[in-house]
């Protein structure tokens, strides 16, 4: 696990345990809350907002008569404010089964980050389970009586919503473009 990332004037040096690696460039693929944790001399970032979301596993017994003939992964509605499910089997080689997984997604995304956050906490689990049956049900009528099990997270999204910038790139000084004090490659 990398515990320190050090821009130099020629490269980035990038810690691990005892090893020491050396790149151009590094993309800082995780939380970008933590880079100022990791990466030398990096000022905090404050312009960075973490949208609520809810997922949800629903177990099902047996497909919806809808569902169609083959497996579709990834699925969204139209007109649905919830990202859809994918379907957790999706690469199974088994020719049979008896049982599914439909992991289902909702970005709360129509106020303001705090706000939708209150809702997410606020609201229980037998809220989030209709909120999730009704809006399957627009699609797949005999869902209720298909879904055996709903396990209902809620969390916040890893990838925050830059304010004004793109994704975290970190250059050696020399090869790098910055916004402020902060090293990002806008898009």
């Amino acid at each position: 696990m990398v515990h320190k990332i050090s821009p130099t004037k020629r490269d980035v040096r990038i810690f691990s345990g005892e090893t020491e690696y050396r790149a151009q460039f590094v993309i800082f693929a995780a939380p970008t809350f933590l880079a100022p944790y990791l990466v030398q001399d990096m000022a905090r970032l404050n312009d960075f907002e973490y949208s609520p979301w809810l997922t949800a596993n629903l177990t099902l017994e047996h497909l919806p008569d809808s569902y169609g003939g083959d497996p579709t992964w990834d699925n969204v509605f139209m007109g649905s404010p919830t990202l859809g499910y994918v379907d957790a089997t999706h690469q199974t080689l088994r020719t049979h089964f008896d049982r599914t997984v439909w992991t289902f997604y909702w970005a709360l995304a129509e106020g303001t980050p705090a706000q939708n956050r209150k809702q997410l906490l606020d609201r229980d689990w037998n809220y989030w389970k209709e909120a999730i049956l009704r809006d399957l049900e627009r699609v797949h009528r005999d869902i209720r009586q298909c879904v055996s099990r709903i396990d209902i997270m809620r969390m916040g999204h890893a990838n925050g919503s830059p304010q004004g910038r793109g994704n975290l790139f970190i250059r050696a000084p020399s090869l790098i473009k910055t916004a402020g004090s902060h090293p990002v490659c806008k898009f």
